[in-house]
């Protein structure tokens, strides 16, 4: 998802171009949130192999993720925020976790602070017994 995030565009895809997995497995979608700020024709211009959706009006963070969801078609789906870079290994590596065990129908990434990537935003999360979620790892060192 997008929303006048030029600045955060050209490392997170590049980020997704250089994954250490099979490139013919692999669509990016970028939902775009009505931009003003030069985001869809930068994205055009510079990973022509990206399908860009433009939604007409800001539509907050949940509707552009559902429409993400409803237009691709591959065996998983992950979704991104724009300020996201990833490192080559970490696709293998979730879909790694998800073929332990059939069981398993949703994984997550240690996520790290954009501006500060000595410490963990999240590491996963849990729900409580009675269904308040919290992350795990929040504000901890990153190790």
């Amino acid at each position: 998802m997008n929303r006048n995030g030029l600045g955060y565009l050209g490392p997170c895809l590049r980020s997704v171009q250089d994954l250490d997995y099979p490139h013919e497995l692999v669509k990016v979608i970028v939902v775009d949130n009505a931009s003003a700020d030069g985001s869809i024709e930068y994205v055009r211009a510079n990973f022509p192999e990206v399908k860009v959706i433009q939604l007409p009006v800001n539509c907050g963070f949940c509707r552009p993720n559902n429409v993400a969801a409803q237009t691709a078609r591959g065996q998983y789906l992950v979704l991104l925020n724009n300020d996201t870079e990833v490192e080559s290994e970490w696709l293998r590596e979730l879909v790694r976790g998800l073929s332990v065990d059939p069981r398993v129908k949703s994984v997550a990434s240690k996520i790290l602070y954009y501006d500060k990537r000595d410490l963990v935003n999240a590491a996963g999360g849990k729900l409580t017994a009675i269904g308040h979620g919290y992350y795990l790892g929040y504000g901890e060192p990153e190790r």
